[in-house]
């Protein structure tokens, strides 16, 4: 329907992409609400009227996967219901505020659901700042000096200790960079909360308060205020993309009480067989990162394409753009991973792309393996994907009579084989059994595989 993409997020079976957005300077782009959604390999674009401009954030409770929210930069906050907007939340209906009081300048930046299926919005411009709708429909509020009377926020997340991170994007507001907060698992009681901001200080006496937060390095030094993506990996550590390079930070557990928190960046070795190393994309603008099944991280940026790196950051495995790959552009607006298939969704200025990369999201169990495709036909020539592992499961496979033709591990829940022998030579025709190992290492025979050639 357009090219337009701004961000986008994915459920299990389910691809959204708002097709709003704002300028550098988030003034409005004056685009109809709209959202793509893509699913059962179908694309369709929905679409209200004239009258509501601008769709930002797009998020879905991690409980309840149907129930999808966007923000807007006009018109507050709008559900999706069975991939169609089906209702708008305004200045009319809600707490929320509208600048120009004409119920048209209702600006919602930030959005999230937190842990507890709270779902929690930055309102522009407004005291309070943030705003919650809470599970039976009621509204909270949530009043803290940094983000009271914000002009825009970006990102919102949540993490799995259930603290709340904002990016702050604009430098000219003075307000750029980082909040953080912990409301303490009580949405409609702040009392209790705990916050801190590249704003905050000695003269903010609020006793929720603990201090200005700033992307320290172990030296002191301030690394970047330019935070344009955020997300939280399998082993609880936090990914930034600044304008600088990536970000790291593992100490969240203990961000409220350490005066200087430190922020890391990843050294990748040259191995030019000197100990100098180099910053991970350092002195590039980082716009979006996303983890895979197997927590490595796919990296896009603003002028360098898509790269995808080891889930330490310390090897590149691919690197994408518009000379080696389909990439429109080198320009990634927003990217997301659909956890079932591992298809990674890329948007740039002059469209959306994908990537059916080698790893999806572990299964809890082994309890359903399937591979495709299934027979293996002699026109194949690809690898057959195996899929519904438990991450870093060591995967065998053996012909009918046990000898061994191939060995692996799972990239999260999915490994592939390229029906081929140790040798490097295609198998016979045959059954073949895959092999995998469960956690007090059983071996056991979890899907067979025809091969005809």
């Amino acid at each position: 329907a357009s090219n337009y993409n701004y961000h986008m997020t994915a459920t299990h079976g389910t691809v959204y992409c708002t097709e709003g957005g704002v300028t550098s300077s988030f003034n409005n782009h004056y685009r109809t609400i709209g959202i793509h959604t893509f699913r059962d390999n179908y694309w369709n674009t929905e679409r209200t009227n004239t009258l509501y401009k601008d769709a930002l954030i797009v998020c879905f409770n991690l409980n309840n996967e149907d129930s999808v929210y966007i923000s807007s930069w006009c018109r507050g906050i709008f559900k999706i219901d069975t991939l169609k907007i089906a209702e708008n939340i305004n200045s009319y209906n809600s707490p929320l505020y509208d600048i120009s009081g004409s119920g048209y300048s209702t600006r919602v930046g930030a959005i999230s659901y937190d842990n507890n299926s709270n779902l929690v919005m930055a309102n522009a411009e407004a005291i309070p700042g943030l705003l919650v709708k809470h599970t039976d429909g009621s509204w909270g509020e949530i009043s803290y000096t940094p983000t009271d009377n914000l002009h825009s926020t970006s990102r919102l997340i949540f993490t799995k200790r259930g603290y709340g991170w904002i990016i702050i994007p604009l430098s000219f507001t003075g307000r750029q960079g980082l909040v953080i907060f912990n409301m303490n698992n009580t949405p409609d009681d702040d009392s209790d909360d705990a916050y801190r901001s590249s704003l905050s200080t000695t003269e903010d006496s609020d006793s929720r308060n603990c201090g200005e937060l700033q992307m320290w390095d172990s030296d002191g030094e301030v690394i970047s205020n330019a935070i344009y993506a955020i997300v939280e990996d399998k082993n609880n550590l936090l990914w930034f993309g600044t304008d600088d390079g990536v970000v790291t930070f593992s100490g969240e557990k203990t961000i409220f009480e350490t005066p200087y928190p430190v922020f890391n960046r990843i050294k990748v070795p040259r191995n030019d067989g000197t100990d100098n190393a180099d910053y991970l994309l350092g002195g590039v603008t980082v716009t979006e990162i996303c983890v895979d099944g197997a927590n490595r991280k796919w990296i896009g940026t603003s002028t360098n394409g898509v790269y995808l790196v080891s889930s330490d950051g310390l090897e590149t495995i691919h690197s994408f753009n518009t000379d080696n790959s389909p990439l429109p552009s080198n320009e990634i607006q927003c990217m997301t991973i659909e956890p079932t298939s591992g298809e990674v969704f890329i948007g740039t200025p002059y469209g959306i792309v994908s990537y059916l990369s080698d790893a999806t999201e572990e299964s809890e169990e082994l309890s359903d393996i399937k591979a495709f495709p299934n027979p293996v036909l002699p026109t194949f020539t690809g690898s057959v994907k195996i899929k519904g592992f438990v991450d870093n499961s060591y995967v065998k496979i053996t012909d009918i009579n046990g000898r061994l033709v191939y060995s692996t591990k799972s990239l999260g829940g999915l490994t592939t084989w390229n029906v081929k022998n140790l040798d490097g030579k295609r198998v016979s025709s045959g059954t073949y059994l895959v092999w995998a190992s469960t956690d007090d290492g059983e071996e056991s025979v979890v899907c067979k595989i025809l091969v005809i050639k």
